[in-house]
């Protein structure tokens, strides 16, 4: 098993069918902006494009695209309605 390097995120792979269902969603625009964008980074993750590469291609910080990956893994499609992270807006 190859080693990953500091800060290279082990991989993130998706279902042919979680994967249609999610570009279905970016086509429907069923999804609003925010959510778009997550699917997005969410499906550039599942091609193997490292953090940082979609963290600029987004702009976003790489602890973002880290979040959106660890939310769908715990919450699915739940977690692209879900609250930004950080705290609330004052």
């Amino acid at each position: 098993m190859p080693r990953r390097s500091a800060g290279e995120a082990a991989p993130f792979a998706l279902s042919d069918e979680m994967r249609e269902q999610l570009q279905r969603l970016l086509r429907s625009k069923a999804a609003g902006s925010k959510a778009a964008k997550k699917i997005r980074g969410l499906l550039l993750l599942a091609e193997g494009l490292p953090v940082g590469v979609i963290a600029r291609r987004m702009q976003v910080a790489p602890s973002t695209v880290l979040y959106w990956r660890q939310a769908f893994e715990a919450r699915g499609l739940g977690a692209l309605s879900g609250p930004a992270a950080g705290g609330p807006r004052k």
